[in-house]
């Protein structure tokens, strides 16, 4: 042999170490352990070798660091070399500015963000293609659990137009370096999303419990027309309304995806504070029994059906100016259509077109096309 190493354990621990480059890094809570092990010029190629394939080597730290916008805490990194399993104890992000400081700063509509998550696993990770130049991400799986994110949107601040956000298969397209991951999972989340009001602009608030969300085969590689990407979730929005959407989009035909949203029974009042903000409209009595949506959308529009199933619903109009009275022509509509219409037991069925604002990102696109389809079936102009 060229050259035959034994050793023993090998066990390493400091409360602190500096890596100084560009910026200083510190490292917490380190600690090293190379288990017994034999190497040669047999089992070794190069030194990636000996962390990621011929060694049960166990590499753990804790570490932050920051940037204009804020700190990122990262809490029990652990690196397995044996079960190629890398996880994260928490992440955290803390923005520098309170939200107040932060939209007095903007001159465009900005969303001002933080989060903080339970553990974070990577399963089954080619951890040697993370030294590789470009760095390369290739996985099983990638599970956050218990993340909690909450998300503040100025209204009176104008949105910055010709900045198109991509579609997802397009914004892994975006990405630097080489992704590919079986399957993403978002365990027992929170979303927590405020839009302040603006000038003639109403405030929304939208808190999204239990979420779970999977992305299955995700990768930026691919132009296969049969290859697509798959996005599901489902959780309770507002403590009140379960609900799941699904969406599928071919890694080929980028610009055009399909979507489907079902929404289980629920109480109509209780989605008053979401209805009456976005559509003027409040619900008095009755209960939705089901609600499902389902479209073809490209970069600009979606073309959609929506089937609802109500029982004994009344309405009226909402206005946010409690003075403001609502005309005598609508007063008489909506009474013919709580004595006549809305209180039966019914299956209505109607088909919607929505417009999606490219500046903003998918999810403001499923929100419009949801809304376009409760405005249809209403029997509201668009």
């Amino acid at each position: 042999s060229v050259f035959n190493i034994q050793n023993k354990l090998v066990q390493l621990s400091a409360p602190s170490i500096s890596i100084y480059n560009q910026a200083e890094t510190i490292l917490t809570q380190v600690s090293l352990e190379i288990p017994k092990m034999t190497l040669s010029d047999k089992n070794i190629q190069s030194w990636k070798d000996i962390v990621f394939h011929q060694t049960n080597t166990k590499f753990k730290f804790s570490t932050t660091f920051h940037d204009k916008n804020g700190k990122y805490f990262l809490h029990g990194i652990q690196f397995t070399a044996k079960d190629s399993m890398v996880q994260l104890d928490s992440l955290a992000y803390i923005p520098a500015l309170s939200s107040d400081s932060f939209f007095a700063k903007q001159t465009w509509q900005n969303d001002c963000q933080q989060f903080h998550t339970g553990k974070i696993i990577f399963n089954k990770m080619n951890t040697s293609l993370l030294m590789d130049k470009p760095v390369a991400v290739n996985a099983q799986s990638l599970t956050i659990n218990d993340a909690a994110i909450k998300i503040i949107k100025d209204k009176k601040l104008t949105v910055q137009e010709n900045i198109v956000k991509p579609l997802p298969v397009a914004a892994l397209k975006q990405l630097h370096f080489p992704l590919r991951i079986d399957s993403f999972n978002l365990a027992n989340a929170d979303v927590d999303y405020t839009e302040l009001p603006g000038i003639d602009k109403p405030g929304l608030h939208i808190d999204v419990t239990d979420l779970n969300a999977t992305l299955l085969n995700i990768k930026n590689d691919s132009d296969d027309f049969h290859d697509s990407l798959y996005i599901s979730a489902k959780g309770k929005i507002n403590h009140a309304i379960d609900a799941k959407i699904f969406m599928n989009q071919s890694y080929k035909d980028s610009g055009n995806f399909r979507f489907d949203a079902q929404v289980l029974p629920f109480d109509a009042v209780d989605i008053n504070q979401l209805q009456q903000t976005l559509t003027g409209i409040r619900f008095t009595r009755g209960s939705i029994d089901s609600i499902h949506v389902n479209a073809l959308a490209n970069q600009k529009t979606a073309d959609g059906n929506i089937q609802l199933q109500t029982h004994g619903l009344a309405i009226e109009a909402y206005h946010a100016n409690g003075n403001k009275k609502t005309p005598l022509i609508k007063r008489i509509e909506y009474f013919i259509a709580n004595t006549f219409i809305l209180k039966k037991e019914k299956t209505r069925t109607a088909t919607f077109e929505a417009s999606r604002v490219e500046e903003k990102s998918v999810i403001n696109y499923w929100i419009q096309m949801m809304l376009a389809a409760m405005k249809s079936i209403a029997g509201k102009s668009k």
